[in-house]
């Protein structure tokens, strides 16, 4: 049996979508590459397949748009928790970035009162 035409080119540009984050797709040392053909219902929704539901253990998704393509990336069960002090060391101290930020506002109430 013969795909539609429509169908032949997306499996043909599959490729171009098939960008992968290690942070996401590396499990137990080796990478996970899966790829779904998915139709979008007249809502707009589509359907995660069991099988990546069941490897994510995931309640919520982040969905992102990137122009070209979306991607759809689990969200732990506590995400604030999951950051604390991923970004540590980068940019500027709490202390810091509030102090510059009260100066900045300062400067800008100096300069409207002139």
């Amino acid at each position: 049996m013969s795909r539609p035409a429509d169908e032949r080119a997306l499996v043909r540009t599959a490729g171009l979508y098939d960008a992968h984050d290690s942070s996401y797709n590396e499990r137990e040392g080796r990478a996970v590459t899966t790829s779904y053909v998915m139709k979008v219902s007249a809502n707009g929704q589509v359907s995660i397949p069991a099988e990546a539901r069941a490897r994510w253990h995931a309640e919520q998704v982040v969905v992102v748009d990137l122009g070209d393509r979306v991607v759809v990336r689990p969200l732990p069960e506590d995400p604030i928790t999951a950051l604390e002090g991923r970004y540590r060391g980068k940019g500027p101290s709490t202390d810091r970035a509030r102090q510059q930020a009260r100066a900045d506002e300062a400067a800008a109430a100096r300069r409207k009162t002139r």
